[in-house]
């Protein structure tokens, strides 16, 4: 089942009226697209192609050796690459005719990604970890593009301030991007592309390719909505906004982090053309600055907000005594509940 339209903030539109339909979002389904301007709608365009390139050329296309090699500590960081624990675990070598089209087809990959963190960067705080320099291509598209998903971060968050009340403080977030690629797959898998989740931030800004929508053979982003899963289709010319956990804290339970997943394309191999299904999304993950004090809310103690972030909250899991396996399990869990 789809959903047939959800809210659609346009930053050309007056002030008041954005403000209207990021409030019907958070009264329905926790999703909500947004249109740039057309000046942004531009930019963005041109940044996705030369990101998408430069992506899979200089990390997507290389061998597993040179992956892991931009990986980072235990691919806990939200830097460099990174492949869920879910799918490392069945990672397993493919050989296929689209091989030598798609190197991650080959590798028996899933899914993978590579993560980029704030512009300001620092050795000592995990929060703002360094990300590993690739190429000079691919870290000046990456930083163009961080800077036009900042700016529009921050005009949305000024709308979500108004929505809950509060003063969301954006001046040291410590937000990250991250380039997923879902190779082409030509067999059932026994995992999906990504598993049912919630975010932790403020909000995630999702530009994804059209081949996502429901119809087509590529899978795509599906919600939870009142208990049904329903794909999303993005309008041309918008990117998916979604509510996480930290918003969700903020307003008290009000506003939803709608859980979501991203299914497994169904498979055609009627040709070999139908058969490459690979797609590549680009999330930015904004987290306010990881400093601020959150008040108590209900039962839950005054934290402070990165601790309530991904990185916080695997590192917390890890003192525990988890493995990162442990951790990366027990972290999906907590963000499936209803409350951190």
């Amino acid at each position: 089942m789809s959903i047939a339209s959800l809210p659609v903030v346009d930053l050309t539109a007056s002030s008041s009226q954005q403000l209207h339909e990021m409030t019907t979002a958070a009264d329905k389904a926790g999703f909500f697209f947004v249109k740039p301007t057309p000046q942004q709608c531009a930019k963005i365009s041109s940044l996705t192609f030369a990101l998408k390139e430069a992506a899979r050329v200089h990390v997507f296309d290389q061998s597993m050796e040179r992956k892991y090699q931009l990986a980072c500590g235990d691919m806990q960081a939200s830097r460099g690459w990174e492949m869920s624990s879910q799918h490392l675990a069945e990672l397993r070598p493919c050989p296929s005719p689209l091989g030598w089209q798609e190197p991650s087809v080959g590798q028996g990959i899933i899914t993978e990604r590579f993560c980029s963190g704030p512009l300001k960067e620092s050795d000592t705080d995990p929060f703002f970890y360094p990300t590993p320099r690739v190429t000079l291509e691919l870290d000046q598209v990456m930083r163009e593009y961080y800077e036009i998903m900042e700016s529009l971060s921050e005009n949305l968050h000024e709308h979500l301030a108004s929505l809950l009340g509060v003063h969301i403080p954006l001046q040291s977030h410590c937000s990250n991007l991250q380039i997923a690629n879902y190779p082409s797959q030509l067999e059932i898998k026994p995992v999906s592309r990504v598993k049912e989740h919630a975010d932790s931030g403020t909000l995630t800004i999702l530009n994804r390719e059209q081949t996502s929508e429901e119809g087509r053979q590529v899978g795509g982003l599906q919600l939870l909505v009142r208990g049904e899963w329903k794909s999303v289709a993005s309008p041309p010319g918008t990117l998916t906004v979604n509510f996480g956990n930290l918003t969700q804290r903020l307003s008290q339970g009000r506003v939803p982090s709608t859980k979501h997943r991203v299914l497994n394309p169904r498979l055609n191999h009627e040709s070999e053309t139908q058969a490459r299904n690979q797609r590549t999304s680009f999330a930015f993950f904004v987290k306010p600055d990881p400093n601020w004090m959150l008040p108590a809310c209900g039962d839950e103690p005054a934290v402070t907000c990165g601790s309530l972030q991904r990185v916080g909250i695997l590192a917390e899991f890890r003192r525990q005594g988890l493995t990162p396996t442990g951790a990366a399990d027990a972290y999906h869990r907590l963000l499936m509940t209803h409350r951190q």
